[in-house]
């Protein structure tokens, strides 16, 4: 039973979420398309195909430099808001990192609580609005309840992911108020949230990576 990894295992499970992105490509795009422009998938897909090729071969000094690394790698190759935004929660999630060398439910659950305010910081959004925030803080939510009950990382992050997963349902009853989709308005319900879709697939990945070390 994992109850901490260390940074070369957290690159790993990183590695399954951009290969998790990238093989969605598809789907994702299938998700934008119903209330967006369609090409969700493809930014997500390269800016983790670059996520890839900059963390797979290479020994990070501790988790902070890791999560800056995945941050910078997003906004270089993923345009518009799609980009910052993801980018925002690798980089807040490092901003509480810092120094540390490992990886527990504790700082997995103050590592997300960031990135959710520095995401409705960033822009403008709160639970509700219909976007990666209605799967993120659930799954915040998850992992706070996972820790105080003292679950294994595996146990955690599953129900993290069930949690964000739940969220992404959420979403098809809610009116956009962020993006394009916004002006969609009522025609918008009914259909899930492409970027609340790409939180869950990051936490569904994390849960395959950390098997993958169990």
């Amino acid at each position: 039973m994992l109850n901490s990894i260390n940074t070369s295992q957290f690159r790993n499970i990183l590695l399954e979420v951009a290969r998790k992105i990238q093989k969605n490509q598809d789907y994702l795009c299938k998700v934008d398309a119903a209330i967006g422009d369609g090409d969700h998938g493809i930014s997500m897909a390269k800016g983790f195909k670059a996520v890839e090729e900059n963390i797979k071969e290479r020994d990070f000094e501790n988790i902070a430099e890791l999560l800056n690394t995945v941050a910078f790698s997003l906004i270089d190759k993923i345009g518009g808001a799609t980009g910052p935004l993801f980018a925002t929660v690798f980089m807040a999630a490092g901003k509480i990192a810092n120094d540390k060398k490992d990886v527990n439910l504790e700082l997995l659950h103050q590592m997300f609580k960031q990135a959710v305010a520095d995401l409705c910081k960033r822009g403008g959004s709160k639970p509700g609005d219909k976007t990666m925030i209605d799967a993120l803080q659930p799954a915040v939510e998850g992992l706070e309840e996972a820790y105080i009950q003292n679950l294994s990382l595996e146990k955690g992050l599953k129900i993290a992911y069930d949690k964000a997963n739940d969220g992404v349902a959420e979403t098809k009853k809610m009116k956009p108020r962020q993006g394009k989709s916004r002006y969609l308005g009522e025609r918008a319900i009914g259909y899930q949230d492409a970027g609340a879709t790409s939180i869950s697939l990051i936490f569904e990945a994390m849960v395959d990576g950390i098997k993958k070390l169990s």
